[in-house]
């Protein structure tokens, strides 16, 4: 994990802690054992206390951990027992009405990349949009 944060140039910081909270799903421990938070330009995952404490509100409460968020409208989530797939991450944007949907990724390392690449791709579309309107 520490190579892939060093390589997107994410901020963060190491975790010097031994003990982690037990309610953190099994396939975040690996990350808060070793890191406290992360920025990335893409988004951010939470430090452990803000991450337990979004975790607490609905509808995440009990079955999704929120580790953290895009620069945009969705929550990055963990569900704290991965699906008959071994899934667990999966996001959920808020604002759209709609309830959050089944895992998608069985890694923290696979997810990230994904929220990467798709934030790449918005940002290449965004700046296409603004370039067409101002051609108008």
């Amino acid at each position: 994990m520490l190579m892939y944060l060093n390589k997107t140039n994410a901020e963060y910081e190491l975790n010097n802690e031994d003990s982690l909270d037990i309610s953190i799903p099994e396939a975040m421990k690996e990350f808060y054992s070793s890191v406290k938070y992360a920025d990335f330009s893409f988004g951010r995952i939470y430090d452990m206390e803000e991450a337990l404490k979004m975790s607490e509100r609905a509808p995440f409460s009990p079955d999704w951990f929120v580790l953290g968020q895009d620069n945009y409208f969705s929550y990055w989530l963990c569900k704290k027992e991965p699906n008959e797939k071994g899934k667990v991450f999966t996001t959920w944007d808020h604002a759209s009405g709609i309830g959050i949907d089944e895992p998608v990724w069985d890694s923290l390392l696979t997810f990230l990349e994904r929220m990467a690449e798709d934030a790449s791709e918005y940002e290449e579309w965004d700046d296409e949009f603004e370039d067409d309107e101002w051609e108008e």
